[in-house]
């Protein structure tokens, strides 16, 4: 009994050690009042409810980098669909498809379904109740004030991908909880 507990927790801080090694080294806390995160050494982070980023589940996941070709700065962001549990709290839900925004450059934000491939369809994207948007075949549309604005207001983005090579469409919901928060503070780092 007592070597399977020491066993668990020495299996525990293996797996704590591998996380924390795996995203980048130490991390610098962010607070931003009800949401706060972490960016690591290698310009990766999370931004969240406290909960969800000490856990590792339901947060707005960035990176930002230096192109190694270019020298200009790379600003993403994505986040995936949870559905939350009584039991477990957020259980990150299986997925193909998933939302990932582009702020590197002012005037050049794209917006897109990661993961929609079919050649030949086009994705669509609705916040809340809004008219549903039709993107390009790449599953991208260009972030315009518009969209960022119905983004900042809104409470859940629907996306609907097509993933290669399943010609039926995924449709996942997201939460846009955070979102002024990462959006506003990514757009401080071109």
């Amino acid at each position: 009994m007592q070597a399977t507990k020491h066993a668990t927790r020495l299996i525990g801080a293996l797996l704590c050690l591998f996380s924390y090694a795996s995203m980048g080294g130490e991390a610098t806390h962010l607070d931003f009042g009800n949401y706060v995160g972490r960016i690591y050494s290698d310009g990766s982070g999370n931004i969240g409810k406290q909960s969800d980023v000490e856990n590792f589940k339901d947060t707005w996941s960035f990176r930002i980098k230096t192109d190694e070709m270019t020298d200009e700065k790379v600003i993403t962001v994505n986040r995936y669909a949870y559905k939350n549990s009584k039991e477990f709290g957020a259980l990150k839900l299986d997925h193909e498809i998933w939302l990932w925004i582009n702020f590197s450059k002012e005037g050049r934000e794209t917006l897109c379904i990661a993961g929609h491939d079919f050649p030949g369809k086009n994705g669509m994207i609705r916040i809340d109740k809004n008219d549903p948007i039709t993107t390009s075949e790449n599953g991208c549309v260009p972030l315009s004030r518009n969209l960022d604005a119905q983004l900042k207001k809104g409470e859940q983005i629907t996306l609907r991908g097509y993933h290669w090579p399943y010609e039926g469409g995924e449709t996942k919901k997201i939460s846009l909880g955070g979102y002024v928060v990462v959006s506003e503070f990514l757009r401080t780092k071109r």
